[in-house]
């Protein structure tokens, strides 16, 4: 296959070569034309034409425009006096030097590209010219609402313009791709203020769980039962809080709940192991109200200011 492709491209610069040195447009020459190309050989229509001539070759210059010959291939293919490519005829150039007033889209141009793309309603259909049983996919120009990819006569359709759509659908994907990632679950996007909270509450957590399990080693030295429910609740505000701030949609939500809970329960334990004597009643108060703090913070992430 590589080395057919090889081939192929050899030709086609071999033909482009002797199109250069007949003078381009200027010079007619013969060139090769497949006749229903596209369509299987046993069902393509004989050409017709006279056979060629051993002079006739492809490339050769040629007298009238228009006059074609038979290669004798079998397979419709013939040689056409042209002075240009038949082949290459509705190809747009592509270059800079051929073209003018190039204006490059923003990106809510392209967002709106992107959304006509979308809308394009994909179809399965046959031209009325078209054997029975054929079957082609593309759309109907009547169904484009947005007249982005048809072309100027109104009855076809500018396949370059729809490419450009399809390309302009992925840039506005990829551009909301990391916006996506640092929405929130309530389906807007996460304002920076709020991305640098959920930041700082994640290392206040983790500080305040190493406090938390520094005073349970003290706690359980008289109550190894409240102990271990101290440090499993103030890991669990960390556990929810980090899969909270990673989630979309309402799992957010339902996580941060989880965490405000276990933080509850935390301040919970703290005030009973004060109560108890376990630990000194001023270390307990400014432990559960920066706690306290922490949970209002969490809530702020979860259902808004």
């Amino acid at each position: 296959m590589e080395r057919k492709q090889r081939f192929e491209r050899k030709q086609r610069f071999e033909r482009k070569k002797r199109f250069e040195r007949l003078g381009g447009l200027r010079s007619p020459a013969l060139v090769r034309v497949l006749r229903g190309a596209g369509v299987p050989a046993g069902r393509r229509p004989p050409t017709g034409l006279a056979a060629c001539s051993g002079a006739q070759k492809e490339g050769a210059a040629c007298a009238t425009a228009g006059e074609a010959c038979d290669l004798g291939l079998g397979c419709g293919a013939r040689l056409v006096c042209a002075t240009s490519d038949p082949k290459a005829v509705g190809r747009p150039k592509s270059s800079r030097r051929f073209k003018r007033d190039i204006t490059y889209l923003s990106e809510g141009d392209v967002h709106k590209l992107a959304a006509a793309a979308l809308r394009v309603k994909l179809a399965t259909y046959a031209y009325t010219a078209d054997p029975p049983g054929e079957q082609r996919l593309g759309f109907i120009i009547e169904d484009d609402r947005d007249r982005s990819a048809v072309g100027p006569s109104g009855e076809r359709v500018d396949l370059y313009a729809y490419t450009s759509m399809a390309v302009a659908a992925l840039q506005a994907q990829d551009r909301e791709a990391p916006r996506e990632m640092a929405r929130g679950g309530r389906g807007r996007e996460t304002p920076r203020t709020e991305v640098h909270m959920g930041l700082r509450i994640v290392d206040e957590i983790v500080e305040m769980v190493g406090r938390v399990h520094g005073l349970a080693k003290r706690v359980g030295r008289q109550d190894a039962d409240l102990a271990r429910q101290m440090k499993r609740s103030s890991a669990s505000v960390g556990l929810n809080a980090g899969e909270g701030l990673c989630s979309p949609n309402g799992n957010r939500t339902v996580r941060l709940e989880s965490a405000m809970c276990s933080g509850r329960e935390t301040i919970m334990a703290l005030r009973i192991a004060g109560a108890a004597g376990y630990l000194d009643a001023e270390e307990v108060r400014a432990e559960v109200a920066r706690i306290d703090r922490m949970v209002g913070g969490l809530y702020k992430l979860a259902y808004g200011p």
